[in-house]
């Protein structure tokens, strides 16, 4: 009996400390996720052939459009190629006037239904990258920029460019990050919210780097053994 109180003594608060300590290194240690350096910035812009937007965080639809306008100004002043705008995982119902809502006037007076694509069946970042590269192989794109949240980016890069060398398509991919309060490495600590998204991004970014890269890389053995 003894023996078992002390073993009961030991278990529990075992049981108690390792919740606790996973915890406590995700919170000192999800701002990982922002440590991202973008090839796009309001200051510099590459000549690509497409915009690519996730489309499924705050600002990133705006932003795209505000990139390629930048891009249309450009042109204005020294003839230089427009990109394509590409919207990834909009859902069926979506609209050329829903998408174009939020947007000013001013950009909305230079483009056309024509000059973007939407891409509607998308669900996750991964079917993101699968359908994108689709796309890419029938018009012959092979520069992009890659737009979605700061929180969001690293994972979002690191899952683009697997998928790419899996599907044989080279690409030359650029990254231009949305950063909003409460996203960004010294604000996120701050809220609520930005504690929600940033540990479940950080956790999923956890899984990929640990986990699903590596099964991917296993298959991909695999499927080369004769």
């Amino acid at each position: 009996m003894a023996h078992f109180d002390r073993l009961r003594n030991w278990i529990l608060p075992s049981l108690l400390l390792g919740p606790i300590s996973g915890a406590f290194f995700t919170y000192f240690s999800a701002g990982e996720i922002y440590n991202t350096q973008d090839t796009i910035t309001e200051h510099a812009l590459e000549n690509t052939d497409l915009i690519v937007c996730l489309a499924g965080g705050r600002g990133r639809i705006t932003a795209a459009f505000e990139l390629w306008h930048r891009y249309w100004e450009r042109n204005q002043a020294t003839p230089s190629p427009i990109p394509m705008l590409y919207f990834a995982g909009m859902g069926k119902k979506i609209s050329w006037n829903l998408l174009v809502k939020p947007i000013r006037k001013e950009i909305l007076s230079h483009i056309t239904p024509s000059s973007l694509f939407i891409e509607r069946e998308s669900f996750n970042t991964k079917t993101n990258a699968l359908y994108l590269v689709d796309e890419l192989k029938k018009h012959s794109w092979h520069k992009i920029i890659l737009i979605t949240s700061s929180y969001h980016m690293r994972r979002a890069r690191i899952i683009f460019e697997e998928t790419f060398r899996t599907q044989g398509y080279f690409v030359e991919m650029s990254t231009y990050s949305i950063t909003q309060e409460p996203f960004t490495r010294s604000h996120w600590k701050k809220s609520f919210l930005g504690i929600q998204v940033t540990f479940s991004e950080y956790l999923k970014w956890l899984y990929y780097k640990n986990f699903s890269r590596t099964q991917n890389t296993q298959e991909n053995d695999h499927s080369a053994l004769p």
